[in-house]
């Protein structure tokens, strides 16, 4: 799991959000073209287990790299973690005119997110060299 270069890190993530917002936006048109309930119930848990398994993959890159903010980073991700498996019980729960909230939400946080936590441990892994 460990890249040697930061450039090679810094990819990886940047990989890693394209794939998130890929799966956001398909749950989102499957919810637009009024999909069926267990289409649009896969796509979101799709972009959940994607999203949880990004936040590990950047911790496990934080701690290897010693960043200084990685618990507080690692904080970030579990309170966005958790407001989203909320939301997402609730639509589990049918009340699916929370999906549109569920779906702004994730992608809101994850630009949030992105521009500024994620883009300090970009800095310092340049810096690191």
């Amino acid at each position: 799991m460990k890249e040697s270069r930061p450039g090679d890190l810094l990819a990886r993530i940047g990989r890693q959000h394209a794939a998130l917002s890929e799966h956001v936006e398909s749950a989102r048109e499957l919810l637009l073209e009024g999909a069926e309930w267990g289409s649009l119930a896969e796509a979101l848990d799709l972009a959940l287990r994607s999203l949880a398994d990004h936040f590990a993959d950047e911790e496990a890159l934080m701690n290897s790299n010693v960043f200084p903010r990685a618990t507080e980073h690692a904080t970030q991700h579990a309170g966005i973690l958790e407001r989203v498996r909320v939301l997402r019980r609730q639509c589990d729960a049918r009340e699916t005119e929370l999906v549109p909230v569920l779906l702004d939400y994730l992608k809101g946080a994850l630009e949030r997110h992105e521009a500024t936590s994620d883009r300090a441990f970009a800095i310092f892994l340049s810096e690191k060299g």
